[in-house]
């Protein structure tokens, strides 16, 4: 199976590169406009299929595509995919505005080609067990950074996304309630933001900041008699009585904890068997990430 990997910047080295080259029958196709990264990356993996065009990959064929350009391109060069009859997984976001993401879908789904988005917490081993607890009450998800304030639509759509993404898929709602709370600085930056709903009788809270000091993320999820908090993705602390602590499997390779190995293995699976992937929840994710925007601009402009 020949699979693009359209982008092979820091994501995709780190994420996504290592996966994809340890996976049977299957062969990167790199993509990049830049010769010297192009060189680069394929000459550190080994990878002879190599491009500097979208086009010339396609022209060489490809069995599925995987996105990982700037945030403001993925609608060109997924739309490109799409009407080219490639299956394509996209990271996040699929847009930077809802509006763009649902056109997007719709292409999906007029074409009939399948189409996924790299919300990898989904399929993180340690958040995909939580996901299992019947009695799972209340659900937090902090997740901070110590990173430089920028505009809502930057922050939210490009970070925020994923703690909105993973609390959704932790406490499915229709969302009736979603509150919905924004700190912004006196210039109109994002400095904190938070939303909170319920579902099936469950409470969902997801906060993050980018003034924490540190990158940090702390995910408390409390059931009946039970509580357990998962930190970075890795580190388990259940909370029955006493407190006990699960350290992380050390040769267990961070693309496993993190759900990047999972998600590319159920997207490629997808593939093979010739079944089409739905987006449209995703979509909910990008709406919710609109309605925060639109929070964070009154916040900033007071209309």
């Amino acid at each position: 199976m020949r699979v693009g990997v359209i982008g092979v910047g820091s994501i995709a080295r780190k994420a996504y590169l290592p996966v994809l080259a340890t996976m049977p029958g299957v062969t990167p196709v790199l993509v990049t406009r830049n010769p010297r990264t192009l060189a680069e990356v394929g000459d550190a993996l080994r990878t002879p299929d190599r491009h500097t065009s979208l086009a010339d990959a396609l022209d060489a064929g490809l069995d599925a595509a995987l996105v990982h350009t700037p945030s403001p391109t993925h609608p060109e060069i997924a739309g490109t995919l799409l009407r080219a009859g490639v299956p394509v997984l996209v990271d996040k976001p699929l847009a930077t505005d809802a509006g763009s993401a649902r056109a997007l879908a719709d292409l999906a789904a007029a074409t009939g080609v399948s189409m996924t988005v790299g919300f990898n917490r989904r399929h993180a081993p340690a958040y995909a067990e939580l996901a299992g607890w019947a009695d799972r009450d209340v659900v937090v998800l902090h997740k901070h950074r110590a990173h430089p304030l920028g505009p809502a639509r930057d922050m939210v759509f490009d970070d925020f996304i994923h703690v909105v993404d993973t609390v959704r898929f932790l406490v499915p709602s229709s969302l009736a309630d979603l509150t919905v709370s924004v700190r912004t600085t006196d210039d109109g930056a994002c400095r904190r933001v938070a939303v909170q709903f319920t579902g099936e009788g469950r409470l969902a809270v997801g906060v993050m900041s980018w003034t924490a000091g540190m990158a940090h993320e702390l995910l408390d999820v409390v059931g009946d008699g039970r509580r357990r908090q998962v930190t970075d993705l890795a580190d388990v602390v259940d909370l029955v009585g006493e407190e006990r602590l699960v350290r992380r499997d050390g040769w267990a390779p961070a693309t496993r904890l993190r759900g990047f190995e999972a998600m590319c293995e159920s997207f490629l699976g997808a593939v093979r068997e010739g079944r089409r992937l739905d987006v449209s929840d995703a979509l909910v994710t990008h709406d919710v990430c609109e309605r925060v925007v639109e929070a964070a601009t009154v916040a900033a402009t007071g209309y």
